[in-house]
């Protein structure tokens, strides 16, 4: 019982010590825990410090009317297209921008959102045994090219490839568990295993992928340092603010379910606000009804590290965020790039 009870307080003492960085230890004054949740979570005490903070300048919401006046302009969005935007039409949608008060960001942004909560509405059609053989007919024997299919059905390229593929994986190894299965259609989606994209797809096909990859941002992304970089912009303020907080990475370590980008030890005040924990985002953030989508997401991210750790906190949008989100979240602090962008502690870009 005795060596139980030693590992025990060890591996507390731990958990207590392995915060982000040597700076909280140098700067952290006698901890007093105020709050009673899980045992992984207490253990990161707060200090007691109390902490306010000014983001400046003070965020100014997106009307969510200059939103839907943006949607209905017709400019974001055309059938059968996923790629990103180039000469006239980029033009055409900063033109919109600028008359609406918005940013072209913004609206690139809104774009990509809408276009993505249309794929997840209409995903059905490349599950769909019956869709998806008229789909693998027109593209196998019909000579179809994935950009034609795109446009008939408004799904991204590289997204009725993948469906195609998967259903000859299927077939090839029945047996197969399916997350094997998987892992050989991004294989051959990402070109990395010459073997499998010889035996799944002809000349032709392949030829036809990369086409795809060039005019779709929905269905094939490729990953940028842009979300990483955002977060340690959020480090190196609060650093220099001298506040006293736990990385994701940290909280990742000590096995939180639920990780926000920071967890906040001081009592901090932001504008005036209470926060316990802070997350930040490389786009915008929408209220429009048709992106719902990422709004649900959003929904049920608040809720989780609202349950994890006992109180509300902050979400920080790098292009802005729309009025609508103030009123549906209202116990949520929500902040634009503020001192972030202004102090260039950020620099990295968006692949809009």
């Amino acid at each position: 019982m005795m060596i139980h009870a030693v590992l025990h307080f060890c591996l507390l003492a731990k958990l207590c010590v392995s915060f982000d960085s040597a700076r909280f230890l140098q700067s952290r004054k006698s901890p007093s825990c105020t709050t009673t949740l899980s045992s992984s979570v207490s253990s990161f005490e707060k200090t007691g410090i109390t902490r306010e903070l000014q983001w400046d300048p003070v965020p100014t919401p997106i009307p969510l009317r200059k939103e839907l006046d943006l949607l209905e302009s017709g400019v974001l969005m055309q059938r059968g297209e996923f790629c990103m935007l180039h000469g006239d039409r980029l033009q055409e949608v900063e033109d919109e921008c600028l008359k609406l008060g918005m940013t072209l960001p913004q609206g690139l942004l809104i774009r990509r959102q809408l276009m993505v909560s249309k794929v997840v509405r209409s995903s059905w059609m490349l599950k769909d045994r019956s869709k998806l053989g008229d789909i693998r007919r027109k593209f196998q024997d019909e000579g179809w090219s994935l950009l034609e299919l795109s446009e008939d059905i408004d799904q991204p390229p590289v997204s009725i490839l993948r469906a195609i593929i998967a259903e000859r994986v299927f077939r090839a190894y029945p047996d197969m568990r399916i997350g094997d299965q998987k892992r050989i259609v991004r294989s051959i989606i990402s070109e990395k295993d010459p073997d499998k994209i010889g035996k799944f797809l002809t000349d032709r096909e392949l030829s036809e992928l990369q086409t795809a990859k060039e005019f779709d941002v929905v269905g094939f992304q490729i990953s940028t340092a842009t979300p990483v970089l955002w977060e340690e912009a959020l480090y190196t303020y609060l650093n220099e603010q001298k506040i006293n907080y736990v990385s994701e990475e940290t909280l990742r370590d000590a096995e939180i379910s639920f990780t926000p980008d920071c967890l906040i030890l001081d009592d901090c005040y932001i504008n005036g606000q209470l926060i316990r924990w802070m997350d930040v985002k490389s786009f915008y953030g929408s209220g429009l009804r048709e992106n719902k989508h990422f709004t649900n997401s959003l929904k049920k991210q608040i809720g989780r590290y609202e349950t994890e750790f006992g109180e509300s906190g902050a979400v920080v949008f790098k292009h802005g965020f729309s009025s609508k989100l103030q009123s549906k979240f209202p116990s949520t602090l929500f902040l634009d790039a503020g001192p972030l962008v202004d102090d260039m502690k950020f620099k990295g870009e968006d692949n809009l």
